[in-house]
Formats: structure tokens, C-alpha cells, sequence
């Protein structure tokens, strides 16, 4: 692949990753420097001396182009549907209520500070009557 083809290719992949028109002088600039850093590891391929220092500055150079890495933005929503048991159709939900407000921490109560009011036993109690039932002897009403 010649130069200006590797030129030509780098320059479309420069316009990708600066989200620029390939006119753009940023896409140009950043592409003329990825062109050269290939020049260079090219040379350093074939056995050729380059000069370390060059190479340092051309990395300093494409880092300062080159776009930093943004984590996509997921947001997943779950959302319960209900089926009819019958046909398998989806029945629309009612809208959910936002969440209730968080619970306050318990308070500690001494249990020492808190006097029982209880009355002894006897006093405001109504004895209940137990019902009757056909088991327990009770008669039976006559049909007439």
C-alpha cells in the first residue's frame, strides 16, 4: 500500500474518531501524525535506527488529538407485565407510585421511664358466654 492510499485510509479513520468532516485541518493534522508514527514503526521494523525521541513526541502529539473514552450511557428500566392467563395478551398495568419515603431509624425507648397502666384483674371485665352448640347438649328446635 503506498503512502498517499495509507494517507487516504487514515485520514477516513481520523474523520471517524474526531466526528469531523475529512476537510476538517484537526482530521487532516491527526492524520499526517498517525501516517508518520506507521513511517516510523515501519522503519523500526526493518531493522532501521529512528530516533526514540521522535516517537515519544509523536505519541504525546496523537493523545492530545485523539478523542478520550467515554463509557456509553445504559439506563435499564424493568418493568412487570402481567399476562392473560387465557390468550398470553399483555395486560396494561396500573402506573406504578413512586417509592415511599425512606424509614426513619427507630428511636430507643426506655422501658423503665414507661409506667403500665394496668387495672388488677376484676375490675371493667364482662365474663362473655361461651355460645352452645347441638354438641354441647343444647336443644334442638322444634319444627313445627
Amino acid at each position: 500500500m503506498s503512502r498517499a492510499e495509507l494517507y487516504q485510509k487514515l485520514l477516513k479513520q481520523a474523520a471517524k474518531e474526531l466526528r469531523c468532516k475529512v476537510t476538517d485541518e484537526r482530521v487532516k493534522n491527526y492524520a499526517v501524525l498517525k501516517l508518520a508514527r506507521e513511517v516510523i514503526s515501519s522503519k523500526l521494523v526493518n531493522g532501521k535506527d529512528i530516533d526514540p525521541s521522535a516517537l515519544r513526541w509523536l505519541s504525546e502529539e496523537l493523545e492530545k488529538y485523539a478523542p478520550a473514552a467515554v463509557a456509553p450511557n445504559v439506563q435499564l428500566t424493568i418493568q412487570p407485565v402481567t399476562l392473560c392467563a387465557k390468550c398470553r395478551a399483555e395486560i396494561e398495568a396500573e402506573p406504578q407510585s413512586p417509592l415511599p419515603p425512606p424509614v426513619p431509624p427507630p428511636v430507643e425507648i426506655k422501658l423503665e421511664a414507661i409506667k403500665p397502666k394496668i387495672k388488677p384483674f376484676g375490675t371493667n371485665v364482662v365474663p362473655l358466654k361461651k355460645p352452645r352448640s347441638i354438641h354441647d347438649g343444647a336443644p334442638v328446635k322444634a319444627e313445627d
